[in-house]
């Protein structure tokens, strides 16, 4: 008999408790011929942004002694060119599609979230709080805790489907954040973004 690893987070039921992280395999769709993504209880995909990003120059990643330093930059292609070319893509995968979305101001949240709304097989996205606030002068979303509670509560108003919120490790009292983001209504945290470092 095989034992029942299913897990349900906020109404949504996943296979399992295993999800691949943002950007470890891209959107999740390039990897389906190599990996058995059924196998898994869901792909957290690469941010995207309302407007393609070409990302960090390279070396974008570095291997040390005790593992690896990435700074990729938020590459991605922009969120019509997800919606036209990729969302048909993740329709496909049999696991459940947590997109990931970020943005540098409220207003790019908000856009994406209302795209991703007609979308009808994301039931759960993923705020990332480790975007710069243009207009905080580029402080992360997830720095402070009455920035975290406008987004999410902003995001919830509209959003159909369940939000999680991933913090940054750029915080002095993550706790704080979390509780903000809880209170303003978030269905779960993910803990954490990458830690800044120097090789």
């Amino acid at each position: 008999m095989k034992p029942n690893l299913s897990v349900e987070i906020s109404g949504v039921k996943l296979r399992n408790p295993i999800l691949l992280a943002s950007g470890t395999a891209g959107f999740g769709y390039e990897i389906a011929d190599l990996v058995n993504l059924s196998a898994i209880g869901g792909v957290v995909t690469k941010t995207i942004t309302p407007l393609p990003r070409e990302g960090n120059p390279p070396p974008r990643i570095w291997e040390t002694p005790c593992g690896m330093l990435n700074s990729i930059g938020l590459q991605n292609p922009g969120l019509e060119a997800f919606l036209s070319d990729i969302a048909p893509e993740l329709e496909k995968l049999d696991t459940e599609i947590i997109v990931s979305v970020g943005g540098s101001s409220f207003d790019d949240f908000i856009k994406i979230i209302k795209s991703l709304n007609e979308l009808p097989f994301v039931h759960i996205v993923e705020l990332n709080l480790s975007c710069p606030n243009v207009a905080e002068g580029g402080i992360h979303f997830g720095r402070e805790a009455k920035t975290v509670a406008e987004l999410v509560e902003r995001v919830r108003g509209i959003a159909r489907m369940t939000v999680w919120v991933k913090l940054s490790p750029q915080t002095s009292d993550i706790v704080e954040i979390a509780r903000a983001a809880e209170g303003a209504g978030a269905d779960a945290i993910s803990v954490i973004n990458t830690f800044p470092a120097m090789a």
